[in-house]
Parts: C-alpha cells; sequence; structure tokens
C-alpha cells in the first residue's frame, strides 16, 4: 500500500505500513550511511513518531532520505559532485546540517561585505536535572536567557548568533545549553564586555540555586577588513577546512557548532527520550540571529545580497547543470559500480572524497567508505 492511500486504509493497513518504513529506516544503504551516521534506530524511532501522527508520506521520506541523491562527474574538469534529495525534517541528521547552512550563509555573506568588529565564542550552560521535562528544562534557560541578552544589547553586541544543543545526559535529564557567536561594535576587543558577560550569567544561576559555574569564553578575531570564505563555494557536506587560522576558528563556529541533531541523537535511549527531543526540536527555533546579521546584506551596488532559499526537499548543486556534468547515476549504485571496478564510477568518487577536505563526520565517513571500495 502507498503513503497517498493511507488516509483511507484500515487500522491494520496502517500498522503494516508503520513497519514497512520502521524498517526502511532501519535498514540504511551505504551512502545513508555516509549521510546520517550510527542514527538508524533514531531515525527509525521518529519514523515510528510520523506515522502515529497519520503522516504517512513524510514518513516515508524521512526514511528514505539520501536514496535519491544523485552523482555527478565533470569530465571538463576532473570534479564530481552530488544533487541531494532530503527530506526536510528538521530531526533528519543530514537535513538539519542542511538547514544550519542557510544562517551560515547569511552570516558568511555579512563578514564578507563589510568590516567585522572583534568576535567571541561563548557557551552558556546551565544545571542538568535529573527527570525534568525537556519544556521545563528549556523555560529554565530562557528565563536566565531573556535577562542576559538584555544585557548583551547594552554592552555593544554589533551582531551575533546562537545555536541550542538538546542533548541527554548520562545523569538522567537534558543538557541544553547555547553556542553564541558574538561581533562586538566599535573598537572595543571585546575582553571586558564578556567579563560583564560572565558575572552576569552567574549571578543568574545563583539567583535559581544552580550551580555557579565559569562561562565558557574564548576570543576567535579581532577587529579587521572584511573576509574572503572562498572555502565556502564548496557545496553542501564537500566544504574545504581553510588555511588561514582566522578563518578556520569561524568554521568551527559556523559550521561545527550548526552540525545538525546527530552528535546529539546517540544518548537517546528510549521512545519517551525520542518523543521529547522530536517534540523540541520542531516547536522550537533551534537557530537565531542577532542585530546586523539578521538584516539583508548590502551589495557593491547598493541592493540587496540573496539570503537562503534552499528548496527543502530538493538541495540542487550550486549553479545550473552544465553539459560537461555527466550523470553517473544514484550514489549507492555509483558506490556499487565503483565497487565492481567500473573505472569512471572510481575516479569520480575518488575526486569527490579527496577534491576538499575537511574535518566533518560526513566527510570522515565518505573517505573511509571510498577508500574501502576503491583501495
Amino acid at each position: 500500500m502507498g503513503c497517498e492511500h493511507a488516509a483511507s486504509a484500515t487500522a491494520v493497513q496502517k500498522e503494516v505500513l508503520t513497519a514497512e518504513l520502521v524498517a526502511l529506516a532501519l535498514r540504511p544503504t551505504v551512502w545513508q550511511g555516509v549521510i546520517h551516521g550510527d542514527t538508524a534506530a533514531f531515525r527509525a524511532e521518529v519514523t515510528r513518531i510520523l506515522c502515529e501522527r497519520g503522516d504517512f508520506k513524510t514518513a516515508r521520506r524521512y526514511a528514505t532520505c539520501g536514496v535519491g541523491d544523485t552523482c555527478y562527474y565533470d569530465l571538463a574538469g576532473d570534479t564530481a559532485k552530488v544533487k541531494a534529495v532530503g527530506c526536510g525534517h528538521r530531526t533528519c541528521p543530514r537535513c538539519s546540517r542542511k538547514l544550519g547552512r542557510r544562517v551560515i550563509k547569511r552570516v558568511y555573506a555579512h563578514l564578507k561585505s563589510r568590516p567585522h568588529g572583534s568576535i567571541w565564542h561563548f557557551v552558556f550552560t546551565q544545571q542538568v536535572i535529573a527527570g525534568e521535562p525537556l519544556c521545563q528544562t528549556m523555560a529554565r534557560f530562557a528565563a536566565k536567557w531573556k535577562r542576559v541578552y538584555s544585557l548583551l544589547r547594552r554592552l555593544g553586541m554589533r551582531a551575533g548568533l546562537g545555536t541550542y544543543h538538546t542533548k541527554w545526559s548520562q545523569s538522567g535529564g537534558w543538557h541544553y545549553h547555547l553556542h553564541l557567536a558574538v561581533e562586538w561594535g566599535g573598537e572595543s576587543d571585546g575582553e571586558a564586555e564578556g567579563e560583564r558577560l560572565e558575572k552576569k550569567w552567574r549571578r543568574e544561576l545563583r539567583a535559581v540555586g544552580e550551580p555557579d559555574v565559569p562561562l565558557f569564553r574564548r576570543p576567535i578575531c579581532g577587529r579587521g577588513p572584511a573576509m574572503g570564505f572562498e572555502a565556502e563555494k564548496a557545496q553542501g557536506e564537500f566544504w574545504g577546512e581553510s588555511a588561514d587560522p582566522v578563518e578556520q576558528s569561524l568554521q568551527y563556529i559556523l559550521r561545527d557548532v550548526l552540525q545538525g541533531v546527530e552528535a546529539w541523537t546517540g544518548g537517546l535511549s528510549s521512545p519517551t527520550e525520542v518523543a521529547a527531543f522530536v517534540s523540541a526540536v520542531e516547536g522550537s527555533k533551534g537557530r537565531r540571529l542577532y542585530g546586523d546579521w539578521r538584516l539583508p546584506v548590502p551589495t557593491e551596488a547598493g541592493g540587496e545580497a540573496a539570503t537562503g532559499g534552499e528548496a527543502a526537499t530538493n538541495e540542487a548543486t550550486e549553479g545550473k547543470e552544465r553539459e560537461e556534468w555527466v550523470k553517473l547515476g544514484s550514489m549507492d549504485a555509483t558506490l556499487s559500480a565503483a565497487a565492481n571496478g567500473v573505472t569512471l564510477m572510481v575516479v569520480a568518487l575518488r575526486y569527490l572524497s579527496q577534491s576538499r577536505p575537511n574535518k566533518g563526520a560526513v566527510f570522515r565517513r565518505l573517505a573511509d567508505v571510498v577508500r574501502s571500495i576503491c583501495g
């Protein structure tokens, strides 16, 4: 029975369809293993939750996310790329990274368009309370953050990017915390502002009886001219590490911090925990831009630069398809053909895995798979 007929299906038919879709999620293809990592059990539980809601169409897209990804090879330029077909769901390991890249593009566009102030990285954490529902954990954090954010504005924050992490702790509660990249205005180096911010956060912790712990803070770079970010010309998952130490630090803030949900799912051990996590991710805004980074990016001509617009279910490769690009087939078919010694597939995969090396988990998994297949 197809998902399009699920609305009129009997309870038994829906149960059978649910079992089929959950089984799909539990049997990831080789390529799904590359893009989703070791998250099959988590993805299967999310698939089941979607089915219980009666949203079988979304459940199928979720369970099969990545199966439709296609490999292209450029005969003229000796390079390869992937056209991704995702599900667009916020709890999807791959698609949550893609949603984060929209934010990254806007921040990078601002930093490329004008001189920047000093930039710092902060991590705001709070006490993990065993047994506390996630909604209460989030509300407890929000109450403190509201007062700290008021201070941030008074201290002269020019722009900021906040990303919330929701992880299950071994102590039996939720480790909900905020990574914040702040660009300070004026000529400040950010040191004094960071000290005041730490004092304020620690006062907020003490005020509600939570342990008083230091605020993680470190400078990323001082004031400087507009940045280049040449590495951001790369496509999607396959981006290059910059050789510049400042850019490397910013890549950490703007890439690895916006890593998607993959790293947060490993500790979820029960359907109840997964359901709470899904509800939180779906119902809250995990990333927020502040100040200048929320505004349209001015162009040299005085207009506005584009800031996003990636499709949720069909993440096309950058630029239009050129005649030199040859469609090799699905990524799984390409991997299979390479394993059987098809030279063109072997060459394409090697270029894909070697052209833009980075420290991301997806790239490491791709390199391992290609190495095992192609030697």
